[in-house]
């Protein structure tokens, strides 16, 4: 048996994105839906059940995903994670709050696993994923905890953060790190001795912060985990469906340009590969990163 089967990563925008070795699977988050401004602004989101469907079915996880683990509470992340833990029978792993969304969607308890240490592993098939406590990026519009069943359609306002995960993704002699929320607590990854080779890197508003938080954020985070790949995540406008080529967060909401700018220019001369996915991208990992 390989020890290391082909090990294929699909991003399929904001922080969406599908690990499988062809025997299992995992997600992370799973926001297919993508309503548009209109239903947001209206406070009246829900989950498009055909859609997901249809979604897993292009991912190929639809008949192996056995987790899907979510980042935090805002509906960009949790919204139709429970739908599609109910379409596929996997576990859903989060806090307290994402609990919450999940009671509202009636899946059942046994399918819900509360993270409550930090850190925390869990091991699926060849996974083993570990958990760690993160920070939402700067200016979270809806900061707090869940603390009842959210039931749909409701406002985005109803997707409270709740608490923050990052995530180091171990198979076989390959480590990946998923830091899906633009933030850092100092010293905190190096204290826990992380390091990965690809790292999926959120970038969400880092083009709206100062110098000195941009390069907090590569001293505490990039820095510690010496990754040779750099994917940024969380970049796209979320506003606008996956059927179409994915473009940036208007002005308005962030610089995404700033933030590729920097990335570029802290990881030229380092031997660090700076790739930005596209929607529905595939990319092949082994443990130098990308294979060609």
């Amino acid at each position: 048996m390989n020890p290391n089967p082909t090990l294929r990563a699909t991003f399929m925008g904001v922080t969406t994105i599908a690990l499988n070795d062809g025997t299992d699977s995992i997600l992370i988050d799973g926001f297919f839906t993508r309503p548009s401004y209109i239903p947001v602004l209206l406070g009246r989101v829900t989950s498009n059940e055909a859609l997901i469907t249809t979604c897993l079915q292009k991912a190929q996880i639809d008949k192996n995903l056995r987790a899907v683990f979510v980042a935090h509470s805002h509906y960009d992340h949790a919204l139709d994670s429970p739908s599609i833990c109910h379409q596929t029978g996997a576990k859903l792993i989060g806090s307290t709050s994402t609990q919450m969304i999940a009671l509202g969607r009636d899946l059942p308890s046994d399918q819900i696993l509360v993270v409550d240490t930090d850190p925390q592993a869990f091991t699926f098939g060849s996974f083993r994923i570990t958990v760690i406590e993160g920070i939402h990026s700067p200016g979270d519009r809806y900061p707090g905890e869940i603390t009842k069943p959210v039931r749909l359609p409701c406002s985005v306002s109803e997707f409270r953060t709740g608490k923050c995960y990052t995530y180091l993704v171990e198979h076989g002699d390959q480590k990946i790190y998923i830091h899906p929320s633009a933030n850092f607590e100092p010293g905190k990854l190096k204290k826990l001795g992380v390091s990965a080779s690809t790292v999926f890197l959120g970038i969400g508003v880092l083009g709206r912060q100062t110098d000195e938080f941009r390069d907090g954020y590569w001293e505490h985070v990039v820095e510690v985990l010496g990754p040779r790949v750099i994917i940024p995540i969380h970049w796209d406008n979320f506003w606008v469906s996956l059927d179409w080529p994915l473009k940036a967060l208007p002005w308005v909401f962030d610089n995404v340009s700033v933030s590729e700018r920097f990335l570029r220019e802290r990881c030229e001369g380092r031997g660090i590969e700076v790739v930005r996915p596209e929607g529905w991208e595939v990319f092949e990992l082994d443990e130098g990163g990308i294979r060609k």
